[in-house]
C-alpha cells in the first residue's frame, strides 16, 4: 500500500500493488510520486522511471 501526500500532509493518492518479483520486486523501496508507482531512495526520492502498470 502506497500513499502520496503534498507539502502539507494532506492525503492526495493511494495504490496497493503485489509484489510479483518481475514488476515490483521484494525487498525494494516503492513510493507514489504523481500518482505512480516509483523505486525509491532510504529518502523517498525517486530513483527510477515510474513502474509500468
Amino acid at each position: 500500500m502506497l500513499a502520496e501526500r503534498d507539502d502539507y500532509g494532506h492525503l492526495i493518492g493511494v495504490k496497493a500493488v503485489l509484489v510479483d518479483g518481475k514488476r515490483i520486486k521484494p525487498d525494494t523501496w516503492y513510493g507514489l510520486h504523481g500518482g505512480r508507482v516509483v523505486r525509491v531512495d532510504d529518502d523517498g526520492e525517486p530513483i527510477t522511471k515510474a513502474v509500468p502498470a
